[in-house]
């Protein structure tokens, strides 16, 4: 076979997090490839404008970036460290824009209207129904467990 060129053998993300912790660009462009379009999908779901979740996502890399050591492999998958840092900065810039933006308005009376209130869908996800509805249950657990003096405290 004259003229054919060794294929490199693809890196998997977990080796890709080790070469990125020690500097290797080519490590950090290929995770941005594998992966930004899914973290900018999860940036624009929360966010739900272009511009903030291109900042998001900005954030996030960058992040990843200056701070690749912080990464546990034995936490989880790469890409499960992605979203999670993801979400949070997300998250955090969603409520950064709420704060910039609050009006003081009549305090609502459910947490539909609290949505509605700060423009956030509050039709939640089927994951979300079901992860408050754990939520609820683990709590009124908790208050039944304590004493009518704790309970009036809480």
């Amino acid at each position: 076979m004259t003229g054919a060129r060794p294929t490199a053998t693809p890196r998997d993300d977990m080796q890709l997090m080790a070469a990125i912790a020690e500097g290797d660009q080519s490590a950090f462009a290929e995770v941005y490839e594998r992966h930004a379009s899914l973290m900018f999908a999860i940036c624009l779901r929360i966010v739900r404008e272009r511009s903030d979740a291109e900042e998001v996502l900005s954030e996030v890399f960058m992040e990843l970036w200056r701070r690749a050591e912080r990464y546990e492999p034995g936490r989880g998958a790469p890409v499960a460290y992605l979203i999670n840092l993801t979400r949070s900065r997300a998250i955090d810039r969603l409520r950064s824009k709420q704060r910039d933006r609050a009006v003081i308005v009549d305090t609502p009376q459910s947490p539909d209207e609290a949505y509605a209130a700060v423009g956030v869908d509050a039709r939640p996800d089927p994951l979300g129904a079901t992860l408050d509805e754990e939520r609820r249950k683990r709590v009124h657990q908790a208050l039944d467990g304590l004493t009518a003096l704790q309970r009036q405290a809480v």
